[in-house]
């Protein structure tokens, strides 16, 4: 685009601004740590690492069918996986335009990244628990409650806590 080929290349890599670059490769703060803290989420529901992240992986996170060997709750973790990637992605992406473009280079701070992908997170799961819950919407809106539940299961602060109906009750990661 004519006026901005100063925004071709990474300021911070000194590499070709690519999508692969800015979701999987730059060092820049904020995109590592958001995959650090979708993968910690990951092994605390599931005791295992998250599988490894391509780009046609991110992109096409919203199809992915994962194998798991229990098979009590794959559509849960499934839902989940699609939720944990998606959103990591649009953070990422949301970070390095804000950087790039309206803050003249300036990263984000470690803690502000960590507070952003928390809050997104927990906006995910507020939606879950509206739509498990409300009856006033279509029923092809809602989220089955047994869904909800299996999606956020693990997940959750002082989950063993919780009242058999959380879902009504507010809740954060």
């Amino acid at each position: 685009i004519p006026g901005y080929e100063d925004r071709a290349m990474c300021s911070h890599c000194n590499v070709e601004e690519s999508l692969q670059h800015i979701l999987l490769e730059c060092t820049r703060t904020g995109q590592q740590q958001v995959w650090d803290l979708a993968s910690d989420l990951w092994k605390l529901k599931t005791g295992t690492a998250l599988p490894p992240l391509t780009l046609g992986g991110v992109l096409g996170c919203g199809l992915a069918r994962l194998e798991v060997e229990s098979k009590s709750r794959p559509s849960g973790l499934n839902r989940l996986y699609r939720i944990l990637i998606s959103e990591s992605f649009y953070l990422i992406w949301r970070l390095r335009n804000e950087c790039v473009i309206s803050n003249d280079g300036t990263p984000p701070s470690a803690s502000e990244v960590h507070n952003r992908w928390v809050f997104s997170l927990n906006e995910r799961l507020d939606i879950d628990r509206y739509l498990a819950c409300a009856s006033s919407i279509d029923k092809r809106s809602r989220v089955r409650p047994a869904l909800a539940l299996s999606t956020w299961h693990r997940t959750l602060l002082d989950e063993r806590s919780l009242p058999p109906d959380w879902l009504r009750a507010p809740r954060v990661l």
